[in-house]
């Protein structure tokens, strides 16, 4: 046996995932002062409590951040170059933590532009806010997803900047459809009259939009840039006849190369579908349909493409990877974001969120897990090399011998020339984290730590170095309380086995 050390930070946020219902004390409006001014500070800071002999991991920090994060926005990481950031929310209030190469963290929150759509929450008993997703990036620009639900029917769904009141992606009206997406509709006729709409329809867009919009663009509160953003083009409008049911916006590290991805429903030839879009620039407006499916005459659910994400890889093409019906799909696209070949569909149980991992050198891998039982999930993977090629099989990371059978929501990041995987044993959302060294085939190659107890009830995580630290961002609610936002900083060595 032998033994090396390094060391580790660890942040966490407690609760739930970007694809679970968010409680309804989040539905109300923000509580929270005006955007950009606020700057929430560590409820509790502390020495964590000291691992047990012969661990091989110690405790340098333990932070409690904040209370109420948000669990269905999730944590989004972000590499940012001498520094890195994790994009989350307080309440319904976009934030980043931000972590520099010492390991030290900051919590602020995101400035919004005058009269953004989430400077304004949904009263309280008129319907709730679903905040998808915050991307960070490496300039002053950041982005957010989210969608409002109203008890009268209405819908509302946005993508784009948080500097910009006009999203890249809007839908505001009454849905097509009663039907919500997980088939508990108020009836199961349209809302509305639909005229036919066929993919080829949505390559352009319905109507040119006016010129007073073009000119228009909303001021901005005020940046962590001093640079002001450029006036903002219109939204890419939804063609007539179609409903965009969500959607999310993806950018590389530096904000320069920004695109959505939405799910749309439309009805053609007496049948419903939805039809998954991709939006390469939004000045332009064009439109790329990645995928149509058939959901029937009468649908009792609305699939659409749930919680996608996007990695720029090396080569210069990107991989899109989402849940549809139970499945993960995976597109590999070349630098104009149009689709390099066929999709992968893979079965074999429900995948959790897809998290990626630059491994140098030209490797990237995705990593995620699929429950192929009710309790039982087991870590799954994709390696990318360069140039990229999409795989048609998933390999499998990996993880230590466990007491339990069960291992998700894998990440895998650097301190220093070791990987270390970071993932939740037993029960996905309220298991227990561990870290664990894994060579370059993500397989485990020492001894694992445990970070959490299952009183925490980890929901999710992520993970980063930090010069010779680690940093592992998730979400909890201890014992079943308020969730949290917490950070651990960890000094390990890796103890290798035979």
């Amino acid at each position: 046996m032998r033994t090396r050390w390094c060391a580790l930070v660890l942040v966490g946020l407690l609760g739930c995932g970007e694809e679970e219902m968010m409680p309804p004390s989040n539905t109300g409006a923000p509580t929270a002062g005006p955007a950009g001014t606020a700057k929430p500070k560590a409820t509790a800071t502390a020495t964590g409590t000291a691992a047990p002999d012969g661990a091989v991991c110690k405790v340098v920090e333990r932070k409690v951040w904040a209370k109420g994060a948000n669990p269905r926005t999730g944590l989004t990481p972000r590499d940012l170059g001498s520094s890195y950031g994790v994009g989350l929310a307080i309440g319904n209030r976009p934030h980043q933590l931000v972590f520099d190469e010492k390991g030290e963290g900051k919590l602020e929150r995101l400035p919004l532009a005058s009269a953004h759509g989430l400077g304004k929450g949904v009263p309280l008993g008129e319907g709730i806010r679903h905040l998808q997703r915050v991307t960070l990036t490496r300039g002053s620009r950041a982005f957010g997803d989210y969608r409002d639900k109203y008890e009268d029917g209405r819908r509302r769904i946005a993508c784009g900047p948080l500097d910009r009141a006009k999203p890249y992606l809007e839908f505001e009206g009454k849905p097509l459809l009663g039907t919500d997406d997980s088939g508990k509709g108020r009836d199961k006729t349209p809302t509305t009259e639909v005229p036919s709409a066929s993919p080829s329809a949505s390559a352009a867009p319905s109507a040119a939009p006016s010129a007073s919009a073009s000119a228009t663009a909303s001021a901005s509160a005020p940046a962590p840039s001093a640079t002001a953003p450029p006036p903002a083009p219109p939204p890419t409008p939804t063609p007539a006849g179609v409903e965009l049911r969500d959607c999310r916006t993806f950018s590389d590290a530096a904000g320069n190369d920004i695109f959505a991805v939405g799910s749309e429903l439309y009805q053609e030839g007496g049948e419903w579908r939805m039809r998954f879009v991709l939006v390469p620039d939004e000045a332009s407006g064009r439109r790329i349909v990645l995928d149509s499916f058939k959901l029937g005459a009468d649908p009792k659910r609305l699939y659409t493409l749930e919680a996608p994400v996007a990695e720029h890889l090396a080569d210069g093409s990107w991989v899109l990877a989402g849940r549809h019906r139970g499945q993960l799909l995976v597109w590999l696209l070349d630098k104009d974001k149009k689709p390099k070949g066929n999709r992968a569909t893979f079965a074999g149980g429900y995948p959790s969120l897809p998290r990626y991992f630059n491994d140098g050198s030209g490797v990237h891998f995705m990593l995620t897990s699929q429950q192929v039982k009710p309790s039982i999930w087991k870590l799954r993977g994709l390696r990318f090399g360069n140039p990229a090629q999409l795989s048609t099989d998933l390999f499998d990371p990996k993880p230590p011998r466990m007491a339990v059978e069960s291992a998700a929501e894998p990440t895998v990041t650097r301190v220093r020339e070791q990987r270390w995987m970071t993932f939740h044993e037993g029960d996905r959302r309220r298991g227990v984290i561990k870290v664990v060294p894994v060579d370059a085939q993500i397989r485990s190659i020492g001894e694992d730590y445990q970070v959490t107890t299952p009183d925490i009830a980890a929901y999710e995580s992520v993970s980063f170095g930090a010069g010779d630290e680690l940093v592992v961002v998730y979400i909890s609610r201890p014992n079943q309380g308020a969730t949290e936002l917490v950070s651990e900083r960890l000094s390990c060595r890796v103890e290798e086995t035979n």
